[in-house]
């Protein structure tokens, strides 16, 4: 699966920060249960690869990504893991190599143009736009369209309810990921009914924005 196939199985992407690997599998059932089927999971905690591990194991119906990888060692180990493509901070060649490799799907963040014009020269055409907000927001989005019409944007970063619609309305926005379905504190307290509801709620409204 490239991609393209997987940012259209949801436009949405919560991005989750796991401390407890035992929040990890009803966290994703109840994500599913709220139509959602692609999560990312950061690797800022030590649960992370245990959690990542888990839901692939035991929520097969959802495509689980590995998020914030630095470097190549993190890159194997999660392409080990099974992940179903791998998302960086920012733009590495190297490690855009490294994935290809590994016939691993890689999503690196871009913020500017002149990341956007090496990713394209590699033959990257899906993209992350990180930090969104502080990036330029959709109006850069908006510009790099008729320059670099072949390029697709999953938009990160300070994204939520608020702005949800100004990202999701742009042709070259595939996605968007963030973590305002998944906050730590709904977590930890395992409101995991909190968190579908959130989930449809999110996907009802991005219905809405293509009525």
């Amino acid at each position: 699966m490239d991609m393209e196939e997987i940012l259209k199985q949801s436009r949405i992407i919560p991005v989750l920060t796991i401390d407890n690997v035992d929040y990890a599998v009803p966290l994703a059932k109840a994500l599913l249960a709220g139509g959602i089927s692609v999560v990312e999971v950061t690797l800022r905690t030590q649960a992370a690869y245990n959690a990542i591990k888990k839901i692939l194991k035991h929520v097969p119906e959802m495509l689980v990504a590995a998020t914030t990888v630095l470097d190549k060692e993190q890159l194997i180990d999660v392409a080990k893991l099974g992940v179903h493509y791998a998302s960086t901070p920012g733009f590495s060649s190297n490690l855009a190599k490294q994935s290809k490799q590994l016939n691993l799907p890689y999503l690196p963040s871009v913020s500017t143009v002149s990341e956007i014009m090496i990713a394209r020269s590699m033959e990257l055409s899906w993209l992350k736009f990180f930090p969104a907000e502080f990036s330029g927001g959709p109006n850069f989005l908006s510009q790099m369209a008729s320059i670099f019409p072949s390029i697709k944007f999953c938009a990160s970063g300070a994204i939520h309810y608020n702005n949800l619609s100004d990202y999701l309305s742009l042709n070259n926005v595939a996605a968007v990921a963030g973590t305002w379905i998944t906050e730590e504190d709904i977590i930890n307290q395992e409101n995991w009914g909190i968190i579908t509801e959130l989930a449809v709620q999110a996907k009802n409204y991005q219905k809405m924005i293509h009525l």
